[in-house]
């Protein structure tokens, strides 16, 4: 640990580092901080920190309770460090997980897998689900060269949880606006530009967004099972369960609901029915937990109690009159079985003008793990046709 002025940087180290040059680390918007690099073990000791040399001019002085957490990776070939996942020769970025602090000062959890020089920036849903399902998909897109970034959203298991009981902090962050803008600080952050964005449900929801607000930004953009409005989907998705379930189920769900008894145990093996024949219909054992990680907090505010009355403020969601101006290569992938209607996708395939739909047998709202083989097949052909320049919707 290294005091600067009345600043503390904390440098943290990983594996054996020997370092013999003078590296280069900025973090956030203080100026830039140089490490003059001495040969030295590092063994999990948190003393063996170079000599650090501030270039803060004599008329800053850095609040004394700020905290910068610089992550730098050790190589053994005597590398300057890297943080902040600036770009590597080749356009390779620092792999596996980095921590990114936002400019508002909470910290997201964020990881990028594979090497190439095309970039998928990945968006989970919920609102207030995690990362998990794209954890294989640095793997999967490995053969056409795509690096695959993905991250938790502020609020979700492995990002910061800010005290939403507070009503200003739940005003400020539990908005559209705000995870827009994420999604916009997070790219500048990972040094993203011309890259492709992939959105999952609520995901899918922000990749609209932001293919018509940043959409210079993007080569092309993934919407896997969202629609660009929320009556359709509650029409839908309770005629599923009508269709699902008996004429008394339904009744004893709408009850329930009524009642705000949402962990009835009769009402939850209905819903344990829908998930199985809409949702993930092959439940995958790998990403079940022994806990929920569902950030309950921000599925209320945007959701609402459940999935079949949507009361929370995503209820206002409607893109219907804008998606026309969305003028990226645009992939729209569902399942057959889906929560979402077929109908609305159908219909955006014909008013996004470079859209291109593709559905997935016998795959639910999560079909890139009901069916990877067909949902994989659809995902690289999009980016090998863009890739190409011969994309056609």
């Amino acid at each position: 640990m290294v005091g600067i002025g009345t600043a503390v940087v904390i440098l943290l180290m990983s594996d054996f580092c020997e370092f013999t040059k003078w590296g280069n680390v900025r973090s956030g918007g203080f100026p830039e901080l140089i490490f003059q690099a001495e040969e030295f073990p590092y063994f999990g000791n948190p003393a063996a920190v170079p000599t650090a040399v501030s270039q803060f001019p004599p008329q800053i002085s850095p609040e004394p309770h700020k905290i910068l957490t610089l992550t730098a990776t050790c190589k053994r070939d005597n590398d300057t460090m890297s943080v902040n996942n600036k770009k590597k020769p080749g356009g390779y970025m620092k792999q596996g997980t980095t921590i990114l602090t936002l400019d508002n000062g909470y910290h997201l959890w964020t990881n990028t897998q594979g090497q190439g020089d095309i970039h998928l920036l990945c968006l989970h849903g919920g609102p207030g689900g995690t990362h998990e399902y794209w954890e294989n998909f640095g793997e999967k897109l490995a053969d056409i060269g795509v690096q695959v970034h993905m991250y938790d959203q502020l609020g979700s298991f492995y990002s910061d949880q800010p005290d939403y009981s507070d009503p200003k902090i739940a005003e400020k962050y539990l908005t559209n606006d705000y995870y827009l803008g994420e999604v916009e600080e997070v790219r500048q952050k990972l040094g993203l530009d011309h890259f492709y964005l992939i959105g999952q449900s609520w995901g899918g929801a922000l990749t609209m967004q932001y293919a018509l607000k940043y959409g210079k930004h993007l080569k092309g953009a993934i919407i896997s099972s969202m629609i660009d409005n929320i009556a359709e989907y509650v029409v839908h998705i309770n005629k599923v369960r009508e269709e699902a379930l008996s004429v008394e189920a339904v009744s004893y769900m709408k009850r329930c609901e009524k009642d705000g008894n949402w962990d009835d145990p009769k009402y939850q093996s209905y819903v344990d029915v829908l998930n199985r024949g809409y949702v993930d219909r092959r439940q995958p054992p790998a990403i079940s937990h022994l806990i929920s990680t569902m950030a309950t907090p921000v599925y209320n505010a945007f959701q609402g109690d459940n999935e079949f009355v949507v009361t929370g403020k995503l209820k206002e969601f409607d893109l219907r009159k804008q998606i026309h101006n969305i003028t990226v290569p645009t992939l729209l992938t569902f399942g057959q079985h889906e929560t979402m209607p077929l109908s609305s996708a159908l219909r955006m395939a014909q008013q996004i003008p470079n859209a291109r739909l593709e559905t997935t047998p016998d795959g639910g709202h999560h079909h890139m793990i009901d069916n990877p083989e067909v949902y994989f097949e659809h995902l690289k052909k999009f980016i090998i046709d863009v890739e190409s320049g011969h994309y056609k919707p």
